[in-house]
């Protein structure tokens, strides 16, 4: 069973990965986006979140066949998802 506390936890977590995330992508540092958007792949589902972890898997398979023209379209849209949680 997921508690409030765990909730609160887990919205803390996915805010920092963000942080990280952005501050990845705007230095192109391919490996850190890869890197923290396989993280976030894989605490969104358990905590209800399963378009978190579709977007960061999405990023990945961007990431691992190198296409970074488009994992920014998708990076704006896991950013976008993840400011939509409460702080």
């Amino acid at each position: 069973m997921i508690t409030d506390d765990l909730m609160v936890e887990f919205y803390q977590t996915v805010q920092q990965y963000g942080e990280e995330l952005s501050a990845a992508f705007s230095s192109k540092d391919w490996e850190q986006v890869h890197k923290v958007s396989h993280n976030i792949k894989g605490c969104g589902a358990p905590f209800g979140h399963p378009r978190l972890s579709e977007l960061g898997a999405m990023v990945c398979e961007r990431v691992d066949e190198g296409e970074q023209d488009s994992v920014g379209v998708v990076v704006g849209e896991l950013l976008a998802e993840i400011n939509g949680f409460p702080a």
